[in-house]
């Protein structure tokens, strides 16, 4: 069916804008603080991000890195709760069994509701239950299959993956979340169309949605969509793009990249003060004079080394020379020549 395809390539296509506008804002934050790995430079940078001075620029910086972190924490954790459901199912449905139908290889569940589904991320395999088996006969059997196979084949649960967590993480672009409704519904119809070329025929495929809906199952309402009966009973599905949220979509998208953009050319990188002081401490003092700290700042060392006074005794030497450069000449630091 072109409509979910179509539907999974401007989720993709949207969601993909969004991902780098984020990334674009985070590095636009990042360059704006430029720090060491010390301990002193982190709490600065914590406190200046908490605490931003005021004005567009450090508030620009401070909304970026927000966003971005909140981005980031939304993905990682939706993945996460994908990952465990997944770990759970595989722990808890356990294959007793194949079986081969219309040429695909099907997994049997030990179950005696009727149950069919696809499952699995990047090798999809096709689960029925016992009670499939016992309750469906030879044509809805295959009909049901060919629906499953046809998830299988495109793997939608991968894209159902990736169009969740798109919409969970950018949560500032709503037409993320409600293009993944869509496409979830539409990919149920593209299965149905599947399983009525491979049947001949919608009948197989209605009789054996009607026996699922018909089992009771404690505790669980079984419904049918009514779209998917509508197609079967050849209508087509209808369905209107929203507009305005697509376009609230790209205008969202447009803003932030164009606010990383300004952030980027207008904040040139500076570095933490704290570091340049600790710096400033272990080099020297504020005059640079190596009397006052263990040495001349980076800075403000002179390149050209002082000339060494020679051809006098050790005692006029040691009286002239600087403490600093005897210091040095015991380290092995200078090699200063005897008279």
């Amino acid at each position: 069916m072109r409509s979910a395809a179509c539907l999974w390539r401007l989720s993709v296509a949207v969601g993909a804008l969004a991902v780098l506008a984020t990334a674009f804002g985070a590095f636009a934050a990042v360059r704006a603080v430029e720090f060491d790995a010390s301990i002193g430079a982190f709490m600065d940078l914590c406190l200046r991000y908490v605490t931003p001075d005021p004005g567009a620029g450090p508030f620009a910086v401070t909304a970026l890195g927000s966003l971005s972190v909140t981005v980031a924490v939304l993905a990682v954790r939706a993945l996460v709760r994908e990952w465990r459901a997944l770990r759970r199912f595989q722990r808890t449905e356990c294959p007793q069994g194949t079986v081969m139908v219309a040429g695909r290889r099907v997994l049997v569940v030990e179950d005696d509701t009727p149950r069919a589904y696809c499952a699995g991320w990047w090798r999809p395999a096709i689960y029925v239950s016992t009670g499939t088996l016992g309750h469906l006969d030879r044509g809805e059997l295959e009909a049901v299959v060919a629906h499953e196979a046809h998830h299988a084949d495109r793997r939608d649960p991968l894209r159902l993956l990736v169009v969740k967590v798109l919409g969970e993480a950018m949560f500032f672009v709503p037409v993320l979340r409600h293009l993944r409704k869509r496409y979830a519904a539409f990919a149920e119809i593209a299965a149905d169309e599947a399983a009525v070329a491979a049947s001949g025929g919608p009948q197989p495929l209605a009789s054996a949605l009607l026996r699922f809906g018909q089992t009771p199952i404690p505790g669980v309402v079984v419904g049918i969509a009514p779209e998917r009966v509508d197609h079967l009973l050849g209508e087509r599905p209808s369905w209107e793009l929203p507009v305005s949220l697509l376009a609230g979509g790209l205008v969202t998208v447009t803003g932030l990249a164009l606010l990383a953009a300004g952030t980027a050319s207008a904040i040139p990188p500076r570095r933490c003060e704290c570091v340049d002081a600790g710096r400033a401490s272990l080099h020297g003092g504020d005059d640079g004079d190596p009397r006052s700290g263990w040495g001349v700042s980076p800075a403000r060392r002179d390149p050209t080394p002082a000339p060494l006074p020679l051809k006098r005794s050790p005692t006029q030497r040691r009286r002239r020379i600087p403490r600093s450069i005897l210091l040095r000449e015991i380290v092995g630091c200078v090699h200063v020549e005897p008279c």
